[in-house]
């Protein structure tokens, strides 16, 4: 993120929090409603108050977060715990109190608590059938990518499931490039836009073509020593066609995979 950006979130209300001391920055707590443990990061803990920085364009922060981290606080014994917990949305500069009344936080542990009985009546039930159907599979993709159990629910097992994937796969990167094109085509137009979660806008990319030699008289003029400065890659010791053996008194081989795919040539 560059200092442009993050000019943006100091609000007048982080600037309150200038100099506050580190140990009332981003606490890890841990504590028990009944069974369930619950860990979390506070991001800012005061005698007066709780503070949890949002960014989103969107205010749609859950409640419950901040009534489970004042409950937590006061679990674990943090000396001092304020009454006060707010969401404080970065992007307008505005406070979102939080309810942290006795029926509120009553509501949010019975939350708690009837979510984990569900998940692990859930868990049972898999352990004895291992039918991926008793789990209800999220609408949002996002959730996969941080989820352990993906592999369960987006499982490849057959040559046929993995052929089909690649397939999916080929269809959505046409798609991508067709849709970033008409976006970039409308922002060229229009402007940037904002989604809940990103601003979409064009960009500067600056590229330089060097003059090598230039480049290398200059850097010795200024008394250093010009290997210092000029990154030899593979690509540009391509041109040498030089063998594995060659390439191997020269360097390091790194060898690491990513995935691939290339056009399959048709017989003539």
């Amino acid at each position: 993120m560059c200092s442009i950006e993050i000019a943006e979130f100091i609000t007048p209300r982080v600037r309150q929090k200038q100099g506050i001391g580190t140990e009332c920055v981003e606490k890890s707590i841990r504590f028990q409603v009944d069974d369930v443990t619950v860990e979390a990061v506070i991001d800012l803990i005061t005698p007066d108050e709780i503070i949890d920085w949002k960014t989103n364009w969107v205010k749609n922060a859950d409640p419950r977060q901040l009534i489970l981290y004042h409950y937590g606080a006061k679990r674990v014994g943090l000396a001092g715990v304020g009454n006060k917990v707010y969401f404080h949305y970065l992007r307008y500069n505005e406070d979102e109190e939080v309810d942290i009344s006795t029926n509120a936080t009553a509501s949010t542990l019975d939350w708690v608590k009837a979510t984990y009985a569900a998940i692990f009546e859930t868990r049972f039930e898999y352990d004895l059938t291992e039918d991926i159907g008793v789990f209800n599979k999220t609408d949002n993709p996002k959730n996969c990518l941080t989820c352990p159990y993906r592999t369960v629910c987006n499982n490849v097992n057959t040559t046929e499931d993995a052929v089909k994937l690649a397939r999916e796969i080929e269809e959505l990167e046409v798609l991508l490039e067709l849709k970033k094109e008409m976006l970039r085509d409308y922002i060229e137009e229009y402007g940037e836009i904002q989604t809940e979660a990103n601003v979409w806008k064009l960009t500067v990319v600056n590229n330089w073509d060097f003059d090598v030699k230039k480049v290398y008289d200059y850097i010795r003029n200024l008394g250093k020593d010009p290997l210092e400065f000029l990154n030899c890659t593979f690509t540009s010791l391509k041109r040498l066609k030089l063998s594995e053996q060659e390439l191997e008194k020269l360097g390091t081989k790194k060898i690491t995979y990513r995935l691939a795919k290339s056009k399959i040539k048709e017989a003539r």
